[in-house]
C-alpha cells in the first residue's frame, strides 16, 4: 500500500489548527496517525465521506451533501450525537476538502471547514 504524508487543516469560529500526518492511502480509505498517535481514517463511499477520529476520545461523522447526517463525539463513557450539514465535498487522488455546519439538535454549534493536502511517499512495487 502506498505511504502518504500530508497536513490536515481545520478551521472553525475557533480558529485554526493544523496537523501534519502520515499514513497509508489503499484506494478508498486513507489511513493517518499524527505525532501523538491519534488516528485518523478517511473512508469514501461514492458521494459519502466517512471520518473518523481515535484518541482518548473518538469522533464519527459521515458527510453527504444531499442529506443532513449524524456525528457521534464520544469521551468517558458518554456519547454526544449532533447533526452535519455538509456543505461541499471536494476530492481527488490525494487531497480533500470538507465545508459543514455542526448543530446539536436545532442549535447552530460552529461553521467548520478542512482540508487534507496529501503526497505520496512511496509507489507499491509490483514484481
Amino acid at each position: 500500500m502506498p505511504k502518504i504524508q500530508g497536513i490536515l487543516t481545520v478551521k472553525s469560529s475557533e480558529g485554526q489548527e493544523k496537523i501534519p500526518l502520515k499514513g497509508i492511502h489503499h484506494e478508498t480509505v486513507w489511513t493517518l496517525h499524527d505525532d501523538e498517535a491519534v488516528k485518523y481514517r478517511f473512508e469514501f463511499q461514492d458521494q459519502l465521506l466517512k471520518y473518523d477520529k481515535v484518541s482518548q476520545e473518538s469522533l464519527q461523522f459521515m458527510f453527504d451533501v444531499d442529506k443532513d447526517t449524524k456525528a457521534w463525539y464520544g469521551i468517558e463513557n458518554r456519547q454526544i450525537e449532533f447533526r452535519v450539514k455538509t456543505k461541499d465535498i471536494v476530492v481527488d487522488s490525494h487531497n480533500l476538502f470538507v465545508s459543514y455546519e455542526l448543530y446539536q439538535g436545532e442549535t447552530h454549534l460552529n461553521s467548520i471547514k478542512f482540508s487534507l493536502e496529501c503526497e505520496l511517499l512511496e509507489e507499491e512495487q509490483n514484481d
